[in-house]
């Protein structure tokens, strides 16, 4: 007879097929770049992490001067915040903020 797998034995891969987890990843560099982001988090918003480069969306290009000068400053304390996430560099880039 064959066994019947376990939820244990199907729920990786089920996550892995839906996206789940990275929907859960996602969401949590979302919130952890707020926090880290303090006064600029209304003017900015997480957009991807590729390859080790975070993007973050920002208002205008007035605040990417500012953020700009505290590039190093916020990648460590991203680092610090998430370091499964291996943060190689922080890249910003005019856009919609939005709600």
């Amino acid at each position: 007879m064959d066994k019947i797998p376990s939820l244990a034995d199907l729920l990786p891969d089920f996550i892995a097929r839906t996206g789940i987890h990275r929907t859960r990843t996602t969401d949590d560099l979302a919130e952890k770049w707020k926090d880290v982001a303090g006064e600029f988090a209304e003017r900015t918003r997480y957009d991807i992490l590729r390859r080790g480069v975070l993007e973050i969306i920002v208002s205008d290009t007035i605040y990417i001067q500012e953020l700009t000068f505290r590039k190093r400053e916020l990648l460590e304390k991203m680092r610090k915040a998430y370091p499964a996430a291996k943060f190689k560099d922080i890249r910003f880039r005019v856009g919609e903020v939005g709600e």
